[in-house]
């Protein structure tokens, strides 16, 4: 039964933090500040020792492509489904079935059950994904939907700041880099981040306790079934495609099957609040897509792991 440990683990810190947060004894703000500090502190640090002593294979680079992709198929399809909504709820919607979550979700997750080389893989097909969920998902709905904020000018400049202004993003790109010539990350730099990198999946859950919204809102449902039919069809078809045709060992393709399965990302939020929708719905569609993918990451995980 010592499989189980882990995910029961993660249970457990998601539970207290949810009740902590329903009782009162968390602050209000606190889903806020813990997503400030794993975005730009602990996920980038655990992104950072994930390519300790790691030498990517040329196959891993199609993995970035695989992250836009799945974004913009998940984007096509939200699009087309959501035809008949208003158009902030249609907004709502197709921001919250691009992104993946694979780095404050799925990470803790893969690390705890494959390793830090399956979470450096993963890493590539997350760096394509954070291109997207991070900023050019919300450039693609905006131009659709025609939605500018006064005197803002949707230039060159203006794309590759938002980009720039991603930690996150910005780790990815300085580790694949400097992999990828053959170089590794210096020591000095691993020994000061290694203490923020091993709290990075405790932080996670608890932010995922204190986000999860459990109530039945009818005026949400529409919505809701749009986004997880989008996320589940697009995330079949991506780990289907990344498990057959991936020339990696089959524990490293496992990884990718639990990263293509990350629930709504937690930029959505965020990317939502910039586009003017509607936050109550956002976290209402991310708290049944953490439910239903995290009952099926630990399902798959444990039973791959034994």
């Amino acid at each position: 039964m010592g499989f189980l440990e882990k995910p029961l683990s993660f249970i457990v810190i998601i539970i207290v933090s949810k009740l902590l947060t329903d009782l009162g004894i968390l602050p209000a703000d606190t889903k806020k500040t813990l997503s400030s500090i794993i975005i730009n502190i602990t996920l980038p640090c655990a992104v950072l020792h994930a390519f300790e002593n790691f030498h990517p294979q040329g196959s891993y680079y199609f993995l970035i492509l695989t992250g836009v992709l799945i974004n913009l198929l998940a984007l096509a399809l939200a699009y087309v489904l959501s035809g008949n909504l208003p158009k902030m709820t249609r907004v709502v919607v197709l921001l919250a079935a691009s992104g993946l979550n694979i780095g404050n979700f799925s990470f803790p997750i893969i690390e705890a059950f494959f390793g830090s080389e399956a979470v450096a893989v993963s890493s590539f097909l997350d760096s394509g994904n954070a291109l997207m969920s991070t900023c050019g998902n919300l450039i693609i709905v905006l131009a659709l939907f025609s939605i500018r904020k006064e005197g803002e000018v949707m230039d060159f400049r203006y794309i590759v700041m938002k980009f720039l202004k991603s930690m996150t993003f910005d780790t990815y790109l300085f580790a694949i880099v400097v992999t990828s010539l053959g170089f590794q990350i210096p020591h000095f730099l691993m020994a000061i981040t290694a203490p923020a990198a091993s709290s990075n999946a405790f932080l996670s859950m608890m932010l995922i306790g204190c986000a999860m919204r459990i109530e039945f809102n009818r005026e949400f449902l529409g919505a809701t079934g749009i986004v997880i039919a989008v996320k589940l069809i697009v995330s079949l078809l991506a780990s289907i495609l990344l498990f057959i045709f991936m020339p990696i060992d089959r524990v490293l393709r496992y990884a990718l099957v639990i990263a293509a399965f990350s629930p709504v990302s937690s930029a959505a939020t965020i990317l939502t609040d910039q586009a003017g929708g509607d936050n109550s719905l956002t976290s209402y569609i991310s708290s049944i897509s953490i439910i239903i993918v995290l009952a099926m990451d630990i399902v798959m995980a444990s039973f791959w792991a034994v």
